[in-house]
């Protein structure tokens, strides 16, 4: 048994050493479209591993120092492609290799790949005794009224330093002195940015203010729905653009503007049609024999046995969403079409209920003067006789047949 466990621990001894000496390094990619933060995009690592960028478009992978290839599948939060990006990066060891990448639709991407200088670690151990740090201190504001930002993540770029500022819109980190950095600042409400040409002394602190502009609003794609307009201009230019006969329309809109008090003063203004007497309409020339008036789409029986059509003057416009006068046949309208068909469709509800009445006086030559007439009976304006046509007595008695009599 301890000769088995000795053979396994010579076995896995020299992947331990061989994981011991492999060196790391890192790589940050941040993400952006119109200044906006890409998240839940895929970056993949040697077309095999898969990693996702956060809510501020940014994502850091540790990686073995040496060649990768990176691949970058940009789309917003639409689910629209903004671009496709795939080229080799070198890590460096301890050290952060940065990617900022700005996508758009049309196709004007913006690749910025910063990769550290490789030094040997002893060199560079060394320089940092000599340079030593200093601390970088600075408050994030809003351009708007420069209140300040809270959260927005702080990029030192060649460096670790991944920090977020607190609620006064502050932040703060010891970084490499002596060296010209520049750091980059993100939020997802605004527009990132990136300041450069920044040198911090040993032991000193320096400080920078950054304003950050906020981000236009990328919306996803809607439908506005609007009610239809019943009786109004733009409806009933759309019906007819969509008729397959000839046909004119008349809206309630038009009423109120042309001030028709009912539906025959609307038609006189249609070409073809005319007006008779006030009500009755011939279209085309041909008289009322050959017109079809209905209502919404159904037959409308005349008040007058001798007449065909209805008289239009009985129709209020108040009543009336639109007027269809149609010239030419089709299949929905009765088989014996002549020479117009009129419908009178009523508008769908009213907004609130009301009721109209009129009073009107007419006279003649005549009026005033002194003229032969039928006296009449006192009831006669009322519609019926007071007893002045009765028929006398004694004619009824006169004329009285009685049975048996010859």
């Amino acid at each position: 048994m301890k000769k088995l466990v000795q053979l396994l621990l010579l076995m896995t001894l020299p992947l331990v050493v061989m994981a011991s000496e492999l060196k790391e390094g890192t790589l940050s990619v941040l993400l952006f479209s119109e200044g906006k933060p890409l998240a839940n995009n895929e970056i993949k690592i040697d077309g095999k591993k898969v990693f996702k960028t956060d809510e501020d478009g940014a994502v850091k992978i540790p990686l073995v120092a040496g060649r990768h290839q990176v691949e970058i599948f940009g789309k917003n939060a639409a689910g629209e492609n903004l671009g496709y990006f795939k080229k080799p990066v070198s890590i460096k060891e301890g050290r952060d290799t940065e990617i900022i990448a700005t996508l758009s639709k049309t196709g004007a991407d913006s690749i910025d790949i910063d990769i550290p200088v490789a030094v040997a670690a002893s060199v560079e151990r060394e320089a940092e005794k000599a340079t030593g740090e200093g601390r970088l201190t600075g408050q994030v504001l809003s351009s708007e009224g420069n209140t300040p930002i809270s959260g927005a993540r702080v990029f030192v770029r060649g460096t670790a330093v991944d920090i977020r500022t607190d609620e006064s819109g502050r932040f703060s980190a010891k970084v490499p002195s002596g060296k010209t950095l520049s750091i980059s600042v993100v939020h997802s409400a605004y527009s990132a940015q990136t300041v450069g040409g920044i040198v911090v002394k040993k032991d000193g602190t320096t400080s920078r203010t950054v304003k950050l502009t906020p981000a236009s609003m990328e919306l996803e794609e809607f439908v506005v729905l609007a009610p239809k307009i019943e009786g109004s201009i733009g409806d009933v230019i759309a019906e007819e653009k969509n008729l397959n006969a000839i046909a004119n329309i008349l809206g309630s809109e038009e009423f109120s503007k042309k001030g028709d008090s009912n539906a025959a003063s609307a038609l006189k203004r249609v070409t073809g049609v005319t007006l008779i007497d006030g009500k009755n309409i011939y279209v085309r020339g041909l008289g009322e024999r050959y017109s079809n008036i209905e209502m919404n789409s159904l037959p409308l029986p005349s008040p007058d046995p001798t007449k065909r059509t209805v008289p239009l003057d009985i129709f209020p416009s108040d009543t009336i969403g639109s007027l269809k006068v149609q010239k030419s046949a089709t299949a929905d309208i009765p088989s014996n079409f002549g020479g117009g068909y009129i419908d009178i469709r009523t508008k769908d509800a009213t907004k609130e209920s009301y009721i109209k009445a009129s009073l009107g006086l007419k006279g003649n030559s005549n009026t005033g003067k002194d003229s032969y007439n039928y006296r009449g009976g006192e009831t006669d304006w009322l519609g019926y006789d007071d007893g002045y046509r009765a028929i006398v007595s004694s004619i009824l008695n006169a004329g009285e047949v009685r049975v048996g009599e010859e």
